[in-house]
């Protein structure tokens, strides 16, 4: 698969709360992958006609810039407790039809953002979104989990960092499940709850007030929605910081695909843009808006062209400094790649093309001046055009 062909974007929460879409992250996603999924249930796909105004929402799909895959079903735990005294767990996958349905969803969306309804956009939206049929094999997984108990305790582990950070974990620390009937558990554990609830709390995040062993389960069942989303589409993926965190754990394949995903694209900011995440923090912030988005979005055809070009195999960094580079004279630019290189240390992550006779490389941290000056040796197109573009939209306004 060449570079920034194809990326899924499930739940990308914002740091320090339960946000199921962070639309700055689909913006930058849009920017630089040929073929943009995001995989929509029916917060997400709220919260996408709230941020952006729906009739642009229609143009993302429309102009191919954004694809939707929407389903009805939601992931949970499942606690009851018995005549006895006894908690059972059960991972569920469900729906509620007349309150998921699809075109109730996005005409509500609509009618909430306009204040009124608009019956025509909410059916255009509505048929531009295709719906995912129910796939269990996600559900086997979490049982599959559940049943493994030495896998269970690492995930458990990494949920409870992330959900209670400088929580430390009891000597001899256990957290196992035992099958019971109907496909229920019950489970054992020495975790101190509400000292995680505390710290949980401390932390500052809005997402609940009780950390429960149901809320800790529900995690592994989102985590193995994330590896089937992937798997099932063949693509990248943009999930939660924990949601990457498990999958590193898990599934040491897709963390192949999931790590890159993020890390490539940002150190690509940082060195060429100098402001990483800047465009996610532009849109994020509301200094630019989904309309300026999608005048850029017209733009970087041309950029994804370029990049499904590129080697599978190749790295982003490396691409696009070895294309800028070719052109010669850049000379005037080794100063800079020293210094970046010394600074940041990532000399040897980003690759060998730092030796040769001009000295370009991995550490290119394009400045206003210089981009002027390779414009002036361009001969035709050639990406940094598109970048200079992008650091303009991410730039602060003055």
């Amino acid at each position: 698969m060449p570079v920034l062909d194809r990326i899924i974007v499930r739940r990308s929460n914002v740091e320090g709360g339960e946000v199921t879409l962070d639309f700055g992250r689909l913006a930058e996603a849009m920017l630089y992958y040929r073929d943009v999924l995001f995989m929509a249930e029916v917060g997400s796909l709220k919260e996408l006609l709230s941020a952006v105004p729906p009739d642009l929402v229609l143009e993302f799909l429309e102009e191919g810039h954004l694809r939707i895959d929407y389903s009805p079903r939601f992931r949970a735990t499942s606690s009851e407790r018995t005549a006895y005294g006894q908690v059972l767990y059960q991972p569920i996958e469900g729906t509620v039809r007349a309150k998921f349905d699809l075109d109730r969803v996005v005409a509500e969306g609509v009618e909430q953002f306009y204040r009124k309804p608009r019956k025509g956009l909410a059916r255009s939206i509505t048929a531009k979104i295709a719906q995912s049929p129910a796939d269990p094999r996600a559900l086997r997984a979490t049982h599959a989990d559940y049943a493994d108990q030495a896998e269970l305790r690492g995930l458990v582990a990494e949920i409870v960092a992330d959900l209670a950070p400088g929580y430390v974990l009891p000597d001899g620390f256990h957290f196992e499940a035992e099958r019971a009937p109907g496909d229920k558990f019950t489970i054992d554990t020495n975790l101190d709850l509400a000292e995680i609830s505390r710290l949980h709390r401390m932390a500052g995040s809005a997402r609940m007030t009780e950390v429960t062993v149901a809320h800790i389960l529900s995690h592994v069942n989102d985590l193995n929605a994330d590896a089937l989303a992937s798997a099932t589409h063949g693509g990248e993926l943009i999930t939660t910081s924990l949601g990457e965190k498990l999958l590193r754990r898990k599934l040491q394949s897709l963390a192949a695909k999931v790590v890159p995903a993020k890390s490539d694209i940002e150190l690509f900011h940082e060195v060429v843009l100098e402001n990483a995440r800047a465009v996610r923090e532009a849109i994020n912030s509301g200094e630019r808006s989904p309309k300026e988005l999608l005048a850029l979005l017209k733009e970087s055809r041309r950029f994804k062209e370029w990049a499904a070009n590129k080697a599978p195999d190749g790295k982003l960094l490396q691409e696009f400094t070895r294309d800028v580079s070719s052109l010669g004279g850049l000379e005037t630019l080794k100063a800079k790649i020293a210094k970046f290189v010394l600074v940041s240390g990532i000399g040897a992550a980003v690759g060998t093309v730092v030796a040769g006779p001009v000295g370009t490389a991995a550490g290119i941290a394009l400045g206003a001046a210089d981009s002027f000056v390779l414009d002036r040796w361009m001969q035709g197109w050639k990406p940094n055009s598109y970048i200079a573009s992008v650091r303009q939209f991410a730039a602060p306004k003055k």
